[in-house]
């Protein structure tokens, strides 16, 4: 079957298009993107495809790189289409991440192709991966210790967006494509260099294993990936629904019951773990079985005990196990104290929280006023002594809860009430005389301090949001 035949009837196969899409083309001006672009362009007519192209300058090989601009961008205009171009210096994000540069790369990448599609009102991004690729993806998860999912290799579409028209042809059939159309193609040094891991694996571990062991190596791992992928994808439907339908999931973290854990099937635990890392963090990239192992192991764990993941950390509290992004987890380890405004309100973004004071007067409350919402509390204005502030918790805190007939170390209510230790520092707790007496504390104790009382004349109601 002619190439161009297959990748129409793989495309519909896996509903990889749809009429009328706008579609952007990642080309780097090697024969795969080449090859992807000119086919696709010959089937935007039936599909009435809008095509837009993509190019991302890595910053990697200095003159090298600004041809394969130069050339990416006639080609676009020899197509008359839209061209789109970006700049990364991988190697300064690299150091600055502690990432490999072939990993820099990729992450830069995809949140260009992510950022064009999204300004373009696109929605798929066509991405030049072929058979070779997927074999080379399996055998390079295997040597890192993959579970099943890695196994997998590459798939169709990932992320509902990012399509891989190719996958049906091998390199050398698309560069006789290439040949056979006349089109030309740049050739990328950098392919060609043994110090990156899947470079190695393409021209030197896969090779011996042709030569040694089996000569049809690349079929049989693709065919491996195939037999896993339908069971894989059962079992990671199974476990994002046990999570969606237990879990407490908000746009910063995701906490699971313990018991959610407990009671899932073994065969499921540790998926379970990753569907609740990929709402977290959006992305299973480095996450691997000892990652997932320490997790699990949380569930034994004391309170307070942790898991370090590839950009995010693990918690057990008393009850639940939250996966949340690093840059939340290091936001709440920042001190912090405002002024809180009367009336008006403020925000405290070292823990993503906001304080509203809004002021009225007593006859129009009830006789008792008492919200059953733990983040709002009222107040007699005139029995608080200004200004009012939201800080941080400190050692040797202490506060007078209402109905004790003391005082009592603020550490202690925190234990009583069974606050998470991970969450202690990111509470505001709201105090008079400058920060040095504790009236409240949002979602876990009131003080007697200032309850509003029938004598009261104003009355403050503070309504704390973000937590």
């Amino acid at each position: 079957m002619p190439l161009l035949e297959r990748v129409r009837e793989f495309a519909e196969r896996n509903r990889l298009l749809s009429v009328g899409e706008r579609v952007v083309v990642a080309v780097s001006g090697g024969p795969d993107s080449v090859a992807l672009l000119d086919i696709l362009h010959r089937l935007s007519g039936e599909l009435r495809l809008s095509l837009v192209v993509a190019h991302l300058n890595h910053k990697i090989r200095p003159g090298e790189a600004e041809e394969d601009a130069a050339f990416v961008k006639e080609l676009a205009r020899k197509y008359a289409l839209p061209f789109v171009y970006g700049e990364e210096d991988v190697p300064r994000l690299a150091a600055e991440e502690g990432l490999s540069l072939e990993e820099a790369a990729r992450r830069a990448r995809y949140k260009f192709l992510k950022g064009v599609a999204e300004r373009e009102g696109a929605t798929k991004v066509a991405l030049g991966h072929n058979r070779d690729d997927a074999a080379e993806t399996v055998l390079l998860n295997i040597l890192r210790g993959t579970g099943p999912d890695g196994l997998v290799g590459i798939s169709p579409v990932r992320e509902g967006i990012f399509i891989r028209p190719l996958l049906c042809c091998w390199r050398e059939e698309i560069e006789a494509y290439c040949e056979e159309r006349g089109l030309k193609w740049r050739l990328d040094s950098s392919n060609l260099d043994t110090a990156y891991t899947r470079n190695r694996i393409r021209h030197v571990l896969l090779p011996l294993l042709e030569r040694e062991f089996s000569p049809k190596i690349r079929e049989r791992l693709l065919r491996l990936a195939e037999l896993l992928r339908a069971d894989s994808e059962a079992l990671n439907l199974a476990a994002r629904r046990l999570v969606l339908a237990g879990g407490l999931i908000s746009k910063e973290k995701v906490s699971l019951p313990l018991g959610l854990l407990e009671a899932s099937p073994d065969h499921l635990k540790g998926r379970v773990v990753r569907q609740a890392y990929l709402l977290a963090v959006g992305t299973l990239r480095d996450l691997d079985f000892a990652h997932v192992r320490a997790v699990l192991d949380l569930v034994k764990a004391p309170p307070g005990a942790q898991a370090h993941l590839p950009g995010a950390v693990a918690k057990r509290s008393y009850n639940f196990l939250t996966i949340e992004p690093l840059a939340v987890a290091r936001r709440g380890e920042q001190p912090f104290e405002v002024e809180i405004p009367i009336p008006g309100g403020v925000e405290i973004p070292e823990i993503g929280a906001r304080v509203e004071a809004i002021l009225t007067e007593r006859r129009h409350l009830p006789e008792c006023p008492r919200s059953p919402d733990p983040f709002v509390a009222f107040f007699d204005l005139e029995r608080i002594e200004l200004p009012l502030v939201a800080r941080n918790f400190r050692p040797g805190d202490r506060i007078r809860p209402h109905g004790l007939g003391g005082t009592k170390k603020v550490q202690d209510v925190f234990v009583d009430r069974k606050v998470p230790r991970e969450k202690r520092s990111r509470l505001p707790l709201v105090c008079d005389q400058a920060g040095g007496r504790i009236l409240w504390i949002p979602g876990v104790v009131r003080a007697e301090h200032a309850l509003v009382e029938p004598a009261t004349k104003k009355v403050l109601i503070l309504r704390v949001e973000g937590l």
